[in-house]
């Protein structure tokens, strides 16, 4: 999986990043649908992640510190190990209660009232769903994922607290991340919305990448 000088080989990480594209596409479609809103992706980074890069590198890419988002770990199942983890802005996040319950929420305590909580689960149930199904049809691997746990906190934070709950060990990561934007009713950029990050354990790619012929 790696050349000499320790890299991720670049076959691989092409492959890893047409997956994270067919994952989040079909996805994508999901959050559109729910929200009338069309979904713009960027292009996946992928990168080895090993446990002493953790820190600088969630701070530098998925959130920087003092920006405050909801975090949303679901782990692997079965023969797979490794999580999927939605990390998503508070104002995205309101736009989903609104639309999937028909009220309006602007206090701080989301996770805290049983409604939202209901809804912004089956929502990252629904996005996570998606995202499996369409890498489960482009590799033939089913990856069954852990009933959904939310928190809310600084991405570094989030991400963390995801690596701690794993029940499996992983020396080494290969981190898939892929931004989505929303799109206005007038064609302009809501901004930023969140990242969904695919981490498979080594073994696990190893599995996907068998099953892609490589």
């Amino acid at each position: 999986m790696f050349d000499q000088d320790g890299n991720l080989d670049a076959d691989i990480q092409d492959a890893l990043y047409e997956v994270g594209n067919v994952g989040l596409g079909m996805a994508s479609i999901t959050i559109g649908q729910i929200l009338g809103m069309r979904v713009l992706l960027a292009s996946p980074l992928v990168v080895p992640l090993e446990s002493s890069r953790i820190e600088k590198y969630v701070t530098d890419v998925v959130s920087p510190k003092g920006h405050t988002k909801f975090g949303f770990f679901m782990e692997f199942q079965d023969k797979m190990q490794g999580m999927l983890l939605l990390i998503i802005d508070r104002d995205f996040i309101l736009k989903v209660i609104e639309k999937m319950t028909g009220r309006v929420f602007e206090g701080d305590d989301i996770l805290d009232d049983e409604v939202n909580f209901s809804a912004i689960s089956e929502f990252a149930n629904m996005i996570a769903g998606a995202y499996m199904k369409a890498i489960g049809s482009y590799t033939g691997i089913r990856i069954y994922l852990s009933p959904v746990m939310a928190n809310i906190g600084e991405g570094m934070n989030l991400l963390k607290d995801a690596l701690e709950r794993l029940s499996c060990v992983c020396d080494m990561a290969i981190c898939v991340k892929t931004d989505f934007v929303l799109s206005g009713e007038d064609g302009g950029k809501v901004g930023n919305s969140g990242q969904v990050i695919m981490m498979p354990g080594q073994d696990s790619v190893e599995k996907l990448m068998e099953a892609l012929g490589m």
